[in-house]
């Protein structure tokens, strides 16, 4: 029996078959167009606590470093940003390490933060605001602005702490 004899001696069978087929299409559409749940909210990163030289983890929503970090007191603001690597696994804590701080200037941070604020951001000013970034190593005593030849230097540098043809990858608190 070939596939036209079976169609026309079952029709109810050939109908239940293109309903599941036609189901089946309906709900791969309905699927891809749903909307994109994968942002969960604020991504936490971490942070460096220069008064105690400890990591902490901080929401990175609408916040720009140096921020308050858990020492504070006051007004001070001593967390800044630390790019956190692993050569191996992220999930494995005594693989990480700090590749180098960041803080944007006080004058940068106040204008990102009224930008952050605004209803419609003006992306342009954010920008040239790129300039007044600084980062520095852990063990250095000054920082460097971010867009310097000092500063890429320091910055791939951290490549040299994996073995040979390994690449860092950057991690997050978990």
């Amino acid at each position: 029996m070939n596939i036209r004899e079976f169609m026309n001696n079952n029709p109810a069978v050939v109908t239940i078959g293109a309903v599941v087929i036609l189901v089946i299409c309906l709900g791969a559409i309905l699927f891809q167009l749903r909307p994109n749940t994968g942002a969960r909210g604020p991504v936490d990163v971490f942070y460096f606590d220069l008064n105690t030289n400890q990591l902490f983890s901080a929401s990175a929503a609408s916040q720009f470093p140096p921020i308050q970090s858990p020492t504070d007191t006051g007004s001070a603001l001593s967390g800044v940003r630390a790019m956190v690597f692993s050569c191996t696994d992220c999930k494995k804590k005594d693989t990480h390490f700090i590749g180098y701080l960041e803080r944007y200037t006080l004058e940068a941070k106040q204008k990102l933060e009224e930008q952050a604020n605004m209803q419609e951001p003006m992306y342009e000013d954010m920008y040239g605001l790129d300039n007044q970034r600084e980062v520095k190593r852990v063990e250095d005593t000054t920082w460097t602005n971010a867009q310097s030849p000092e500063a890429e230097q320091m910055m791939s540098g951290m490549f040299s702490q994996c073995e040979p043809g390994a690449r860092p990858r950057q991690c997050f608190p978990r």
